[in-house]
């Protein structure tokens, strides 16, 4: 368990495996690549990506460090919930939703 027991992470030979990829294919290929490639800053980035619906590590950390700073206890069940309530926001303020084909 991880983050406080709101993920699972399974340990195995799977996990334990080397996997090469071809880097530069892989990034051609992604769709989140297409949508940072050329953005000026780690921001920039995560701006691009909020606006396609994607709620980013960057979003949670930030979120997770609000409710920290307010004395606020976190839980695996409340980081499910901060994560859930930060993908509401994004639809609230109008991103549009990738489409995978």
């Amino acid at each position: 368990m991880i983050r406080q027991g709101s993920r699972v992470v399974e340990v195995g030979p799977v996990s334990a495996s080397l996997y090469v990829i071809d880097i530069e294919a892989a990034y051609r290929e992604s769709l989140l690549s297409q949508l940072v490639r050329g953005s000026g800053s780690v921001d920039e980035a995560r701006r691009r990506l909020n606006s396609r619906c994607v709620y980013t590590e960057l979003d949670l950390e930030e979120d997770l460090h609000e409710l920290l700073r307010a004395g606020q206890k976190i839980s695996g069940d409340r980081i499910l919930e901060i994560r859930f309530r930060g993908k509401e926001r994004l639809v609230r303020e109008g991103c549009i939703l990738i489409r995978c084909t």
